[in-house]
């Protein structure tokens, strides 16, 4: 979501030091958060991240949103939409490696539970273990999702859906600066925290939706 955010015209973002959460701006505002259209009452702020694997696309809105949301910010809102279950079979797959030993693999897989398709599943399942040119500092991710659509009615359908994610990370604090703006003489994988102190963050959620 990170890179999608960043890319959009007049939106910064905010990642804090743990980097389970990031906070997005427009015309001064934060973001409000919302899932498929849903706002989220705490407008976000102590959220933790699931991984972008788990959603479809997301959707900005800049400006006033109070239309859509009654009392709300001014800067705006954006729209995570969570992956549905396809009519028709479909398996995708990434592996991706990069520096720092960064790896990452992910696996898509969903259709028709029945045949006439009035049943559907999907199921996502993503991990990445990580180091950072910071001495000691490294981090591990494991995010798992499941929904199950049924079209109950002609007009009616009910959908189910469980996301968990666990992420153990240890904090890659780095070098400070002096007031005047310059820089310690410090090599550039200096870490000033303790390879100790790990930070972890446990999720699991819940959505029934029709």
């Amino acid at each position: 979501r990170d890179e999608a955010v960043r890319y959009s015209t007049a939106v910064t973002g905010y990642r804090n030091e743990q980097g389970t959460s990031a906070d997005f701006y427009a015309r001064g505002f934060v973001l409000r958060r919302q899932y498929d259209g849903v706002s989220l009452t705490t407008g976000g702020f102590s959220s933790i991240d699931f991984d972008m694997e788990i959603y479809d696309r997301v959707e900005i809105l800049r400006g006033p949103n109070g239309i859509l949301q009654g009392a709300n910010s001014a800067g705006g809102s954006i729209n995570l939409v969570r992956k549905r279950p396809q009519r028709e079979f479909a398996l995708s797959g990434l592996l991706s490696a990069g520096s720092w030993n960064n790896y990452r693999a992910a696996i898509d897989i969903g259709g028709p539970l029945v045949e006439s398709g009035a049943v559907r599943a999907r199921a996502v399942v993503v991990g990445y273990d990580r180091e950072y040119y910071y001495d000691a500092a490294d981090g591990n991710q494991w995010t798992a999702y499941g929904i199950i659509e049924a079209d109950v009615t002609p007009t009616t359908t009910v959908a189910v859906s469980v996301g968990r994610q666990r992420l153990d990370r240890t904090p890659y604090f780095g070098t400070v600066g002096y007031v005047d703006g310059g820089y310690p003489d410090l090599p550039r994988s200096t870490l000033l925290g303790a390879d100790w102190a790990l930070g972890r963050a446990r999720v699991n959620e819940y959505v029934v939706d029709a």
